[in-house]
């Protein structure tokens, strides 16, 4: 089977990831929860070896092995699977994986092999703490069928140097159906609206002596039980 390898020995439960490089500019990738929805193949995995190979196609094919620790969607536990991205260019534009690191890995299925594929583009990411992990946290009560919406986002000041400042203590409004509900930031300057139906909400944020915001009552809307990310971000003095 060329381009792509399907294990079926019983090896326990892990899975073969091959990354393989891609020239294509991704478009500016929102929180992870919120491509639940849109992603056939999600799981929480523990890297356990990754490998190089050369291929005609291109340039390289790096394949990784994961211990599937959770399959969130898409995903028996207890299969063996290979991963390959078919597209390649440079080397620069891989994800970069790390072994005995531990990622959430979003994924397809290949439609010519039925093996899954990730790149670049896909909203995988390195879990520092699965027990705090707010978007792992969300997609496992997804998959237990305990949560209805999310609305959540952070309040931050952007300055010269891009770094974003996170804003503590700042006041957060929503207003939609079921009411109004106030909260403030965390010492990360994340809020946190859950619980919430389907509709239209409106989010405001407080100005303060600290920071006024220019952009504010942002409107959100809420089709289904997942994540809407919304950010807030102080005028620069």
């Amino acid at each position: 089977m060329s381009g792509m390898t399907r294990i079926f020995a019983a090896l326990g439960c892990f899975l073969i990831v091959a990354v393989g490089a891609a020239q294509a500019e991704c478009v500016t990738l929102g929180a992870p929860c919120a491509d639940y929805s849109s992603t056939p193949v999600i799981f929480l995995g523990k890297v356990l070896s990754i490998s190089r190979t050369p291929s005609e196609i291109h340039p390289v094919v790096v394949s990784v092995k994961l211990h599937v620790l959770d399959p969130l969607k898409g995903l028996a536990a207890g299969t063996t699977e290979a991963v390959v991205v078919m597209s390649g260019g440079c080397a620069e534009c891989y994800y970069t994986f790390e072994a005995e690191k531990t990622y959430v890995v979003f994924a397809r299925r290949d439609p010519r092999s039925a093996g899954l594929v990730t790149s670049e583009c896909d909203p995988t990411y390195l879990v520092m703490d699965p027990q705090t992990d707010f978007d792992l946290q969300f997609m496992r009560d997804l998959k237990k069928g305990e949560r209805n919406a999310v609305i959540f986002g952070f309040v931050m000041r952007q300055h010269a140097d891009l770094v974003p400042e996170k804003l503590n203590d700042v006041s957060v409004v929503l207003r939609g159906p079921g009411g109004t509900r106030k909260t403030r930031s965390d010492a990360d300057g994340r809020y946190v609206f859950s619980g919430l139906k389907p509709g239209t909400y409106t989010i405001e944020v407080s100005p303060s002596k600290r920071a006024s915001f220019p952009h504010n009552g942002v409107t959100a809307k809420v089709r289904g039980p997942y994540c809407v990310p919304v950010d807030f971000y102080a005028k620069v003095d």
